[in-house]
């Protein structure tokens, strides 16, 4: 419509922009140009905001029709887009570049804070019956101070105006040859113009291709807010996707492009937010019925995900700091050789911080690899509720072994009327053999009905006389051997851990007592080689030959059964605790991302 010049107000001492009518257009458009002119002047002076070009004068001269406005700095949304944005969308800062070196590049959410300017600028308008109608990156420039315009409202629409009013205003619109260079009725050359003029008429399309909304090619008459709305979506697209929202292809396939809905979800993915995708593309929705009703509710929408976006900032700086303090409080409770202050209370307050670290980001890689490396290197002191712990745990599995102590003893038990099929040489020290298996069954059931940290040395005691007095029918180097390793096993397994000198005292005592009472004579010896044979000869029994071979087989099976089921239950224990320990370690590991891994 005409060329935009510098000039200086020298009355208040300012440099102000007049625009003016190209005069070739005037003479070959006539009242119709100049009734454009004035519009985008006088709808754009009634447009009092803070984010629209304020209009100074407007002056009708015998050297043309020309308005005065505010002379604006700074570069446009396009220029900022074409530059690139930071992709981090809780920097302070607007710029990452000083203004003397070199062009400055946008952070992402300092440009979505300019947009949401921009689209309450757009609303405002709306309320006062005004469609800009060529909304786009080009048409909004970002002052050097925070400012936000929305400039040539060459194109608006007022919805007030009587529909022949419009139309005449509209006569002057042409197909841009370039959709992205220029507005449609944005011309470059006074033939242009003289061409559209002759060549366009009422209620063709208005816009520039790329932004305009589907109804301002379909219906350019029925343009109302909404096609507003679904500039803003464009503009909003192109800042998330730093792509346009339709490709910058030849004119009839771009035509064809706007009528054809948008992959909003598929081409954003995972580079914009969701709640900013949904607003995306119920904007670009082809039925303005299904976009937001106005340009209100664009801003209001972003403005509230920035909000989130704050908040979020400051989560991330308060989590930030409390693991820190984590972080200096793991090194003091993980220091090898440290023994000054508390370490245990060092660690309880690191995990303590890495919890409300977590609480406020739970999303932090760093907090995570911490609190995983902080969890996998244990304790060098095992802490009391701890040891509380371990203690009823190993009470509950003495317990259980301590009744398979007691099934064990008992079959001991029932071997005693076997031995009389052997013949009997001493029926006193068979019956105190007895005696010793039922005590020792009862010490084992007393066990598994009691809580007790340690085995009684009385039970140790009645397995060693146990074991001496059958030494004395096999021998001490035979049975005897098997009969201590049947009790020292599941003394081992069951008992305490300060028992196990003792336990291995009282096993070995029942079969070297026996020896050693032979060795000085108190007892006749039990074995002697003869002619290359090893002798035995039994103190207490007879070795009546079928009856032996079974006794001697029932008592082998015996020590078998008892080894088998106490080591088998230690081992079961074993694997449950070591699969526990490989899956409590396993789930800390998908907790943090390794150092190669996406968060």
């Amino acid at each position: 419509m005409g060329e935009v010049e510098l000039t200086r107000d020298k009355r208040i001492g300012r440099d102000v922009a007049r625009k003016r009518m190209h005069p070739d257009l005037a003479s070959a458009a006539g009242t119709v140009a100049v009734l454009r002119f004035l519009r985008e002047a006088t709808v754009q002076g009634r447009l009092e905001h803070p984010s629209i070009v304020p209009v100074y004068d407007l002056e009708r001269t015998s050297e043309g029709t020309f308005f005065t406005m505010k002379r604006i700095r700074g570069d446009t949304l396009a220029d900022v887009l074409a530059r690139g944005l930071v992709r981090d969308e809780v920097r302070p800062s607007a710029s990452t570049t000083p203004p003397d070196k070199g062009p400055r590049k946008w952070s992402l959410r300092a440009v979505l804070g300019a947009f949401v300017q921009v689209a309450r600028a757009v609303h405002f308008a709306h309320t006062r019956g005004v469609v800009h109608r060529d909304l786009k990156p080009a048409n909004v420039m970002l002052g050097e101070f925070g400012e936000v315009y929305v400039l040539d409202w060459g194109l608006a629409k007022n919805l007030a105006d009587a529909p022949a009013t419009t139309a005449a205003a509209d006569r002057l619109t042409h197909p841009p040859l370039d959709p992205y260079a220029a507005s449609s009725a944005g011309a470059a050359s006074p033939s242009r113009e003289r061409e559209a003029a002759a060549a366009t008429e009422a209620g063709s399309f208005l816009g520039t291709l790329g932004y305009a909304a589907p109804e301002q090619i379909v219906d350019a008459a029925g343009v109302d807010a909404r096609a507003d709305v679904y500039a803003l979506g464009a503009i909003l697209f192109e800042i998330l996707a730093a792509e346009p929202a339709h490709p910058r292809i030849h004119a009839a396939q771009l035509l064809a492009s706007t009528l054809a809905p948008v992959e909003v979800s598929a081409r954003l993915g995972d580079r914009a937010p969701p709640e900013l995708v949904e607003l995306v593309g119920h904007a670009l929705a082809v039925d303005r019925g299904e976009r937001p009703a106005d340009a209100g509710a664009v801003a209001e929408a972003v403005q509230r995900y920035l909000d989130g976006d704050r908040d979020l900032a400051l989560r991330r700086a308060m989590a930030k700091d409390h693991r820190k303090r984590a972080s200096a409080l793991a090194e003091s409770a993980t220091r090898s050789g440290f023994t000054e202050g508390d370490p245990l209370g060092a660690r309880r307050r690191a995990l303590a911080e890495l919890g409300r670290a977590l609480a406020l980001d739970a999303g932090d890689p760093e907090s995570m690899r911490l609190l995983v490396s902080l969890l996998e290197s244990p304790p060098a002191h095992v802490p009391d509720e701890v040891k509380t712990a371990l203690g009823s745990r190993a009470s509950d599995r003495r317990a259980a072994l301590a009744s398979r102590g007691a099934v064990s003893w008992l079959a001991a038990l029932a071997m005693v009327p076997a031995m009389g099929l052997m013949g009997v040489r001493s029926w006193p020290a068979v019956l105190a053999l007895a005696a010793v298996a039922a005590l020792g069954a009862l010490h084992a059931m007393r066990a598994a009905r009691q809580e007790a940290q340690e085995i009684p040395p009385s039970a140790m005691l009645s397995g060693t006389v146990f074991v001496a007095a059958f030494s004395a029918i096999f021998g001490p180097l035979w049975l005897g051997t098997m009969a201590a390793l049947a009790c020292l096993v599941p003394w081992l397994t069951v008992g305490a851990a300060s028992q196990r000198g003792r336990a291995i005292g009282f096993a070995a005592a029942g079969v070297l007592a026996p020896l050693g009472l032979s060795a000085v004579g108190v007892l006749p010896s039990q074995y002697a080689i003869r002619e290359g044979s090893l002798v035995v000869t039994p103190l207490l029994l007879d070795f009546a030959p079928t009856a032996t071979f079974v006794f001697l087989g029932l008592t082998c099976l015996l020590v078998f059964l008892i080894v088998a089921q106490f080591a088998t239950s230690f081992r079961d224990e074993v694997d449950r605790s070591e699969t526990s320990l490989r899956l409590l370690a396993w789930q800390l590991r998908q907790l943090a991302p390794s150092a190669g891994e996406a968060p």
